[in-house]
């Protein structure tokens, strides 16, 4: 928190990120999958990816929730599988998502 706090310039009142992540908890109870998606991702015959700048801890729980986690396994990458710092809006993370599913697909 402290790293947060340096950046932002100012203190954060104390507790404040464990109540947004209770309430996100909360929240990640509702989530439901789109009508369809299923049906549209069995139309693709290829790897496709996650990518996302935040940790997979932060997000994994929703394509969880909605079955969809398996889909996407093990192409699943985060900005901290990064060996530098990102600093958006690099695209980065999304390039790394595109080398990995790319590996298997030139197998084929």
């Amino acid at each position: 928190m402290t790293r947060l706090n340096q950046e932002l310039g100012y203190t954060l009142p104390k507790g404040l990120l464990k109540e947004i992540d209770a309430e996100l908890e909360e929240l990640l109870e509702e989530v439901k999958m789109v009508p369809g998606a299923d049906e549209v991702l069995d139309r693709f015959d290829q790897p496709r990816c996650i990518c996302s700048t935040q940790a997979v801890r932060d997000w994994r729980g929703m394509p969880e929730r909605t079955q969809l986690w398996d889909r996407f396994r093990p192409y699943v990458f985060s900005a901290k599988d990064l060996t530098h710092r990102l600093h958006l809006p690099k695209p980065d993370i999304f390039i790394k998502g595109m080398a990995g599913i790319a590996g298997p697909r030139a197998r084929r």
